[in-house]
């Protein structure tokens, strides 16, 4: 069957949408587009899809160094907390997030001066340990 439908548009006239047929059932396509009111561009993969990231808020940030990752250490989440920003300095690390002990080899790995911003849950336990020496962390909490 051939994927597209035919209806009236404002003035009568017929035209042509595109529609995916689905166990029998059309379901009609649509292009994603971005802009202010009154414009619009294809979102593709050289225009993609703008996005905003929530920033921290406000007085609900902790923030925090270890200088000393030879062993797997907590970072303690505080209450409220919905994100782990977290940095690498030093040397490579490994975090995990299930409060399992990651090791130089096994957990989520994080390059030298590299950072990632981690969405946590309520009781989301983050270790982490170094790769090889030298390796330390700067992290923040927030909400």
């Amino acid at each position: 069957m051939v994927d597209n439908s035919t209806v009236k548009d404002a003035s009568g006239a017929i035209v042509t949408v595109a529609s995916d047929e689905i166990d029998g059932v059309n379901y009609q396509r649509v292009k994603l587009v971005a802009g202010a009111d009154g414009l619009a561009t294809d979102v593709s993969a050289a225009a993609g899809l703008p996005v905003q990231e929530t920033p921290f808020a406000r007085g609900s940030n902790t923030h925090g160094t270890y200088t000393s990752l030879a062993v797997a250490v907590t970072l303690t989440t505080p209450a409220g907390a919905t994100k782990l920003l977290v940095q690498a300095l030093g040397a490579n690390v490994r975090y995990r997030l299930d409060g399992a002990n990651p090791t130089a080899t096994t957990g989520f790995r994080l390059y030298d001066g590299d950072t990632a911003t981690i969405t946590i849950g309520t009781g989301t336990a983050v270790r982490v340990i170094q790769e090889t020496a030298g390796g330390s962390i700067e992290y923040q909490f927030g909400s």
